[in-house]
């Protein structure tokens, strides 16, 4: 039989894979405002553009909720995030700060078991909570939602590869960047703790812009000398 944790790490491919697959149209939409003018580009280099763009904004989201795992599938950040009065060099250095440091998220927030922001991270620097709900619950808010619904009503599913928890992803702008919003809940990783009410969320923002620009820069030249051979 499965544990509690079981049954929510099945949800991740029905909440994860869908917000994926149905990116297509709106990367290719991305890729032109950050990018290119395709309107000055022929069809076939157009559709190039946009496949490139594509892949690399779902690589992009899979890394991005890949690396919440290091940190919100484990029994001390349950423990932790769950303390009163809240542990701020601890929660830097496993869910804030080092997120910025390691994996180069924007920003990082957490939210507890009823949605307010115990927790934020901006550009490498701890931040006031109240900074997620007057620049960014407006685009997370629905991401958050979806994810309490799924877990709420969750069924064993099969995960992806390279998946082990539930989560919801979208793009949205924040602060006037383009960028990746992904919600992972702080779920235990033993199955030994098992969390009375809602779980508190973890929630990572990626900007795409020079880094991801690079990236896709780089792609479409990859493909562009795949295609020449």
């Amino acid at each position: 039989m499965l544990g509690h944790a079981g049954i929510l790490r099945g949800v991740a491919r029905q909440v994860f894979l869908p917000v994926v697959l149905g990116l297509a149209s709106f990367a290719a939409v991305l890729a032109t405002f950050l990018f290119w003018s395709t309107a000055e580009a022929d069809n076939v280099a157009a559709q190039r553009q946009q496949k490139v763009a594509g892949t690399i904004i779902a690589q992009s989201i899979e890394e991005v909720a890949h690396e919440q795992e290091v940190a919100t599938l484990w029994d001390d950040a349950v423990l932790k995030t769950r303390a009163r009065p809240l542990d701020m060099e601890w929660v830097d250095s496993n869910l804030g700060t080092w997120f910025h440091s390691y994996f180069n998220h924007d920003e990082a927030y957490i939210l507890d078991d009823r949605d307010r922001a115990i927790y934020a991270m901006r550009g490498g620097h701890r931040a006031k909570p109240s900074t997620f709900e007057r620049n960014v619950a407006e685009e997370a808010g629905p991401i958050v939602a979806e994810l309490r619904e799924a877990m709420a009503g969750a069924t064993p599913a099969p995960l992806q590869p390279t998946s082990q928890s539930p989560g919801a992803v979208d793009l949205g702008v924040i602060n006037g960047h383009p960028a990746i919003i992904s919600a992972k809940p702080i779920i235990s990783d033993t199955g030994r703790i098992q969390t009375v009410g809602r779980h508190h969320i973890h929630i990572s923002i990626r900007y795409l812009d020079r880094d991801f620009l690079s990236r896709l820069s780089d792609g479409y030249r990859a493909l562009e000398m795949n295609g020449r051979r």
